[in-house]
């Protein structure tokens, strides 16, 4: 046990079987879990969890263990953590005759090992902590008389009046407790996952812009330093922080997609900042809908050679909806369009959140305002009255004419 630096992160520790058991304080809980899979060359995954909360005993040992000599505790949360190559827990997909299927020589990493990692969270109260000698039966009515008073503190919420302090309790198991699969570094080093903290480090430098290989091999070997206890070292062919170059493009291409796809109301302010700046003449505008204030969405936009053509036949526009394309994101599409000498031509567009006559108005005022000249005499429209409203309030009385 003391050959283990996993172990020196436990107190009150005590061996079952092959189990290590004892107390970790939660700032050294991850780094123990950490230790304890470079060191045995095996690595877990959740299995179950829950809570003990409803509990409506104290107790003072577990596992037929005290906790620091007489510190009552309840039960919290527990998690259990099976070994990868664990029981088989899900059924393997069938397949008949005539499906066409790919060969594969192994079907499931479970080859059905028996090791498991409980996790048991511990609410201690240290202020009842029993210190005086005293006789079998003194004892146990003190231990009462305190499960009592704890009992009588705990609120509806869970939580308790008295003082109380968070531990936890593992079940670790040593290479004993598995079977059926070999734990030499040369082997299981290679079934195991890239570990978390890697995994960032690759997406940090991968928003850096880092790409060559060697330079992220090195980066990486300096940051699992960092990561692993001092004296804790991987085994050199711990795909966990070594992987091979494929995992790490996947991670890389992984972290690229993300970063790219981002929120698309980000996004899409970046395009538009990217198009004003490329053509100042071009105008867009977008104004996302913010529920807390009310304000609903907005978004406009008109080209310069748009804008030249509404100049010469504004005269005459037309506007027109597009209906069941975009009714299903709550949001319509509004063309306002004009007859140039040879077609039609979409001189604005805007979209918009509602198709009442506030909605509309707001929208033709803001493409007025960029467009000083605009003063159609002729309104053309399918019969909506709420484009009809719009039209006469924001320009000079038009004639409306309705399309067929």
């Amino acid at each position: 046990m003391a050959a283990f630096e996993f172990a020196k992160k436990i107190s009150n520790k005590f061996v079952r079987g092959n189990y290590i058991c004892g107390i970790v304080d939660p700032p050294d809980l991850k780094q123990c879990l950490l230790d304890h899979s470079i060191e045995t060359c095996c690595s877990f995954s959740v299995r179950d969890s829950g809570s003990r909360s409803e509990e409506t005993k104290v107790f003072y040992k577990i596992k037929g263990e005290e906790i620091d000599h007489g510190v009552p505790f309840v039960h919290g949360d527990f998690i259990r953590l099976d070994c990868r190559k664990g029981p088989l827990y899900y059924k393997l997909k069938s397949s008949t005759d005539e499906e066409v299927v790919r060969f594969r020589a192994q079907t499931t990493l479970k080859c059905d090992c028996p090791a498991t990692i409980l996790i048991h969270e511990l609410k201690i109260f240290p202020q009842e902590k029993i210190t005086e000698p005293m006789g079998v039966r003194r004892k146990k009515s003190a231990r009462a008389s305190s499960s009592a008073k704890i009992m009588a503190s705990k609120n509806s919420d869970g939580s308790y009046n008295l003082p109380w302090e968070s531990i936890f309790f593992v079940e670790l198991p040593l290479h004993d407790a598995h079977e059926n699969h070999s734990l030499s570094p040369d082997v299981a080093g290679f079934s195991q996952r890239v570990n978390y903290d890697v995994k960032m480090e690759f997406k940090e430098m991968e928003a850096m812009g880092v790409k060559d290989m060697d330079i992220l091999r090195a980066l990486i070997a300096k940051a699992t330093k960092n990561i692993c206890s001092k004296g804790v070292q991987p085994p050199p062919n711990s795909r966990a922080f070594d992987p091979p170059d494929k995992d790490i493009y996947n991670i890389l291409q992984a972290a690229k997609k993300a970063r790219e796809s981002g929120n698309d109301e980000d996004k899409l302010t970046e395009t538009l900042n990217t198009y004003c700046l490329r053509d100042p003449e071009n105008k867009y505008i977008y104004r996302p809908a913010n529920r807390a204030t009310g304000v609903k969405f907005l978004f406009m936009s008109q080209e310069k050679w748009q804008k030249d053509l509404l100049e010469i036949y504004g005269d005459v526009i037309l506007i027109d909806s597009t209906f069941n394309t975009t009714d299903k994101r709550n949001q319509y599409l509004f063309l306002v369009v004009v007859r140039t000498r040879l077609d039609y031509q979409v001189v604005a567009q805007f979209l918009v959140e509602n198709q009442d006559s506030a909605t509309i108005s707001e929208a033709l005022d803001i493409l007025k305002t960029r467009n000083p000249f605009l003063r159609p005499k002729f309104v053309v429209a399918v019969y909506a009255e709420a484009i009809h409203n719009a039209a006469k309030e924001c320009f000079d009385d038009p004639q409306i004419l309705l399309t067929s």
